[in-house]
C-alpha cells in the first residue's frame, strides 16, 4: 500500500493514470502507474499561473495497493533508472 502527496501534477483533470515514484518495502526506490479511477486517489487542483487550458494539482494516495505483477514500471527498486531512462530521451544537446 502506497500513501502520500505528489504535489504539481500535470493534467491531473485529464489523465486516465499517474506515475508514482515510492519507496517500496525494501527501500528502494519504485515506480508504478496507477489507474486514476481507483477510489483511494484525491486530486486538488492548483489555479494555472500563466498556463490556461492546462491542469495542475496535488494528487494524495490513501493506502492504495500496488500489484507488483502489473503496476511496476522496471524491475522493483529501478526506480531511478525509470526516471533517468524517461527524462533522458527528452534531454535537449
Amino acid at each position: 500500500m502506497v500513501s502520500g502527496e505528489k504535489c504539481w501534477v500535470s493534467r491531473i483533470v485529464e489523465a486516465t493514470g499517474f506515475v508514482v515514484f515510492f519507496r517500496d518495502p525494501d527501500s528502494r526506490i519504485t515506480a508504478a502507474v496507477i489507474d486514476a479511477a481507483y477510489h483511494g486517489l484525491e486530486r486538488g487542483q492548483i489555479p494555472p499561473a500563466g498556463l490556461s487550458g492546462w491542469s495542475w494539482g496535488v494528487l494524495r494516495l490513501h493506502d492504495v495497493p500496488i500489484d507488483p505483477t502489473t503496476d511496476l514500471l522496471g524491475a522493483a527498486g529501478d526506480g531511478l533508472g525509470v526516471f533517468r531512462r524517461h527524462f533522458t530521451r527528452h534531454a535537449h544537446p
